[in-house]
């Protein structure tokens, strides 16, 4: 329904957004207009973003892009966070490098691991525009809900919330089955 609104005010309109791509021409944003434009023969500029050097950048500035862009659900938003979440993880990893003199022997190498964990995904929620709280009851119900449930929320048929306190609760219940 989208690309057929986009395709209606293309052709009655023109391209009036420029279409993002890398300097090798690949696009980044816009392959829906661009494809609209070449099937209608409908003008359109391009506009070359820079300083995109690896695929992990490139993918972190489509979805940076495109939440601002983008009228999401807070399911969308917080599946987008927990995107970013990961891209980010992989970008540090890498600015990291080999050094391993700023580690601290007397922390634990889990604690540490996650305390950064939950600084990247409070940061990719607030990217998001959302709470972490939201974006890390979303990545618990990914992570542990059955797929009818993730598929119930993804719909909104029920809430983040609720999908969590399922999951809480079952939690509880299995550990406290044990302690009889």
């Amino acid at each position: 329904e989208e690309f057929n609104l986009l395709e209606i005010s293309l052709k009655k309109d023109g391209c009036r957004e420029p279409i993002t791509i890398l300097e090798d021409q690949t696009i980044i944003d816009g392959h829906n207009r661009y494809t609209i434009c070449q099937k209608h023969n409908i003008e359109y500029t391009t506009f070359v973003q820079k300083g995109l050097e690896t695929e992990t950048d490139i993918k972190l500035w489509m979805l940076y892009n495109q939440i601002g862009k983008r009228n999401y659900t807070n399911v969308e938003k917080a599946l987008v966070a927990i995107e970013i979440e990961k891209l980010e993880k992989v970008q540090a990893k890498a600015r990291q490098g080999t050094r391993n003199d700023l580690k601290t022997d007397n922390i634990r190498s889990d604690l540490t691991e996650s305390e950064e964990s939950g600084k990247a995904l409070e940061k990719a929620a607030k990217s998001v525009g959302l709470g972490y709280g939201t974006v890390y009851k979303t990545k618990q119900i990914l992570e542990k809900a059955p797929e009818e449930v993730i598929e119930k929320v993804r719909k909104g048929d029920i809430s983040i919330d609720r999908a969590f306190t399922q999951i809480q609760k079952a939690e509880s219940l299995e550990k406290n089955k044990w302690t009889l």
